[in-house]
Order: structure tokens, then sequence, then C-alpha cells
């Protein structure tokens, strides 16, 4: 077990390369600037299932191949680097092939790792282009503190462009300016080609400004300090719950926990902005992770949990009011399984339906014969995002009705996961804002999201940047209906929500199983 202080490990992550036979899957920009940082020792050949002239930046067609190549590779020592645009695909084709997370890495990941970008600190910031792709990025250069000082041109039509000078290529290869370039331009095979001739390396001297946004957005954040008790046992799917805050609910939440955890797990407790002793405690005793974070940012504070346990490719995300239920991890898994070899969507994250919930709430209430006596209460049921119908949200009393309190199909949590349980194989698919109180990922989805936001904004940043996410590269967010967990409510709901808790404990205490089937049977549920 490690423990200190210390800063983010992204370098842990450059390791994994030594000594390994590297197929690369995907050429184009993110290939090129990969290989020129990183000089890997021992590159076998490529893999590219969707060939273009455009994306032969460095490389001859003649060493690229088919995926299927990889059905006959010897396994011993290989390590496969993800480049390509569809990174879900290519895992998806992996793990039919068999290949386990510990084959494969992705490619801004490990860019990240092996760079930290220190050239940003040593050289100044040249733009190669000033059209679209230049102007897409603009102000995330600006929010990131990249002063950039001139701009590089193809065909050179004017001076200035935003005040800064306009330089043609022949001007900056004459003035031997030393600066880090950042292409913003379509046509970076041929100003790859430029550049080169120059004796400029790709990933070192420059590199297209999309691979550079890709790999800033995951290491910001990654230096501040945390204090980490470390147990990973780099297991392949990680479990890190964000607590700290709601002390009196810890003993039902982890008594769940425990009792539903699964064994291959890996386990990290995160604190964000302050130490807890309590929780510390408990990871020691249950050898799970314990993290905390000085600055006060749930999204840094999982963001750091997720770098610090590189072997992980799946990721459960956990808030400290969740209350689980039996089989969740399992039916989780199983349902991102199904779904992917559906092929149907791409997943986005998959999670259960959870009562007091925007959209779970609509779903067990049609499925447990409710709706009549929600509507009798509180109108017209409809999913909802926090922005009409605020019942769901802000109404204390529409939060016990989902416990049970005169709504006797919801009493009790673990009967309904009963019921759920033994309903055949069904999912559905949300269609609004997510909360992602208890939720399923790959790490190849945080890594194409850039991690999640931490300059701007603490609580509930994570959640609408995943569900816009979502929304925007068109990944589904697929809810298990085999599946049920609690939450104990919202925000404006706590106060009273949390008397409720103390005043009807039983509800949300873990039950020993002995008799609880039988018990459903005798009343026909």
């Amino acid at each position: 077990m490690e423990r200190g202080k210390g800063k983010g490990k992204v370098r842990e992550t450059a390791s994994i390369t030594k000594g390994k036979n590297i197929v690369i899957w995907g050429i184009g920009a993110l290939q090129s600037d990969l290989e020129g940082a990183c000089a890997f020792e021992h590159v076998l050949y490529y893999i590219d299932d969707y060939m273009s002239e455009k994306k032969e930046i460095s490389i001859s067609r003649k060493k690229v191949f088919h995926s299927d190549k990889l059905e006959r590779e010897k396994r011993d020592n290989l390590l496969i680097i993800l480049c390509t645009e569809n990174q879900e695909e290519a895992i998806d084709k992996l793990e039919l092939m068999g290949y386990g997370g510990e084959h494969y890495v992705l490619g801004e990941e490990l860019l990240a790792a092996y760079t930290g970008f220190s050239q940003r600190n040593q050289k100044e910031i040249a733009v190669w282009g000033t059209g679209n792709t230049y102007l897409r990025y603009e102000d995330r250069l600006r929010r990131y503190q990249f002063e950039v000082t001139h701009f590089i041109v193809t065909e050179k039509t004017e001076e200035f462009f935003q005040g800064k000078e306009v330089l043609s290529a022949d001007e900056y290869k004459e003035r031997g300016v030393d600066s880090f370039i950042l292409v913003a331009s379509v046509y970076y095979k041929e100003i790859y080609e430029s550049l080169t001739a120059m004796g400029l390396q790709p990933g070192k001297d420059f590199m297209h400004i999309d691979t550079l946004m890709a790999i800033y957005s995951l290491i910001v954040g990654t230096g501040e300090e945390f204090q980490m008790d470390d147990r990973k046992q780099d297991r392949e799917d990680l479990l890190v719950i964000l607590a700290g805050y709601k002390e009196s609910l810890w003993e039902s939440v982890f008594q769940r926990l425990t009792a539903y955890i699964l064994q291959k797990l890996d386990v990290c407790i995160v604190t964000s902005g302050l130490v807890n002793n309590r929780l510390r405690n408990l990871c020691e005793e249950h050898q799970w992770s314990y993290m905390s974070t000085s600055r006060n940012n749930v999204s840094l504070a999982v963001n750091l949990a997720i770098w610090n346990h590189p072997k992980a490719k799946y990721i459960y995300k956990m808030d400290e009011d969740i209350f689980l239920t039996k089989g969740i991890f399992e039916t989780l898994k199983e349902t991102y399984r199904k779904v992917q070899r559906e092929g149907r969507y791409e997943i986005g994250f998959v999670t259960p339906l959870i009562p007091v919930n925007g959209y779970g709430h609509v779903r067990l209430l049609e499925i447990f014969g409710a709706v009549d006596l929600w509507e009798e209460q509180f109108g017209t049921l409809k999913y909802t995002n926090n922005t009409h119908h605020k019942n769901i949200c802000e109404n204390p009393k529409s939060a016990r009705f989902l416990w049970g309190e005169g709504n006797p199909e919801f009493a009790d949590l673990d009967r309904m996961q009963r019921v759920l349980g033994r309903r055949e194989f069904q999912y559905s698919v949300c269609p609004i804002r997510y909360s992602i109180g208890f939720i399923l990922f790959r790490r190849s989805n945080w890594i194409h999201m850039g991690g999640f936001p931490t300059l701007m904004g603490n609580m509930g940043v994570d959640e609408e940047a995943f569900c816009q996410y979502c929304m925007i590269e068109s990944r589904a967010m697929i809810v298990s209906e085999n599946a049920v967990a609690g939450h104990l409510g919202y925000g404006p709901q706590n106060k009273e929500m949390e008397a409720y808790y103390h005043t009807h404990k039983e509800q949300f205490q873990w039950k020993p199983e002995e008799g609880q089937e039988q018990a459903d049977e005798e009343t026909g549920k």
C-alpha cells in the first residue's frame, strides 16, 4: 500500500509500453503525433479498417492491415494502442476476439502521459492556419492559457491576424523561430511533410490542434495536490465513490455496498476538498483505496481517481447517498455487454432504474402500476430535467412517496429489485438529462470527452458535461430495467429526507436474504 501526498500520476500510464510489441489501431494525426513524441521501440504494424489517402501521413499503406489480422496475433507481450476515431467500435471488436483490458490503451491518454505537454512552458506557441479549424478551438486555447505569438499560413494574404504577425512557411523557416507549432488545418498530411522537411519532429516540435486539445483537457488538474492510500489491485473494473458530506447515511450505504460488492472490483473512495478519517479507516478495513483532494471540485476528484487507476477500463461512479441492491454490479455490466453486442447503440453509460430520479421515477411508476397514485398527489407524470414539473427534484413529499409513503409498491427497495430481476432482459434509453448518481461507463468515453471539466463550477458540472457529451456524440444513456438503486433525494429535499431516513431506517438498511423470496411468493409479488 502506498500512502502519502502526491500529484497526478499520469506518467504511470506511459510505463506500460516498455518492452511491448506494439500494434497501432488507427492512422492519422493522433497516430503520427503519438509516434513522434514517444518513439516506440517495436511497432509490428498498423490496423485501419477505413483507409484513406488523407490519413496516410507518416506511414506506407503496405504496413496497414485489416483488424482481422489481430485474430491470429500472438498475444503474449502485445499492446494495442487505439488511435482510431471510433475507439468504441475498436474495443467492441477486441473484446469479441477475446482481448482483455490489459491488451490495449487509448492513444490520447498515452500521449498525455508521455508529454504532460511540457512544451507549452518552454516555447512560444505558433498556429499554422487561421481558418475554421483554429476558430473552433480559439476559446479553449484562451481558457487553457495558451498565448499564441504568431500565425503561419501556406499562402500568405495578410500581414496580421487578430493582431498577431502572419508568416509564410518560408518566412518562418528563414527566421529560425523556436516555436511549438499547432497545426489547425485539414491538410495535416501536406503540412506534416513541410515541417518534417525543416527537421522538426511531430509530437515534440509540432502537433495537430485536435491532438493537443484532446490531451490537454485530460491533463488539466492532474498536477493538483491530493493524498492517496493506494491499495489498488490493477483490476479492469473500478468503483469510484464520491463521499465526505453525508455522514449520517454511511451506515446503511456502506453496509449495502459491502454486502453486494464484487471481489474483482477495485474500490476508491474520494473526498473532495477534505480528509475524512472515518472513511479512511473504512477503506483500510476493507482494503479499498482512499483519496482526498486539496481543492473541492468533484470533477477533479473523479478524474484523479481514474488517472490513478490506469488499468481500469470500466468505471462505476457512485454518490454517497445511493443505496445498492443485490446483483446490481453484475446486472449493469451484463446490460452493457448485451447492448454492445446488439450493435444498435454506441453506449455513453449504463445505469439502473432509480426512484428519486427524473427518468427513473416515471418508468418505475409505470412498471409497478402506481401512475394514478402519483398523479392524484402531484399532477401529470412526465420525464423531467429539472426545468419543468419540478416535484421530483424539489418536493420532499414526492421523495418520500418514492420511498413508499402512501405508495406501498415502493416501500421495499430490495423487493423491487427481486421483481425487476425476475423479468426478461429489458433496457430503455433515457432521452433527457440524467442524474448520474450511479453509472457505469468505459474509460474510453471518459478519455473521448476529455475527462470531467475542472476549470469552471463544481456540483453538477460533471453530470451536465457527461449528458451533453452523450447527446452531441450520439452515445446512448442506457437504463437497465432489471436493476434498481435507491437515491435519498435531491438537494432541496435533503434536509427533510435525512430526517425521514432516521425515522424509517429499516427501509434503508441491508437485510439478510433468508426468507425474502418466500415472503414475496406468499404475498404474490
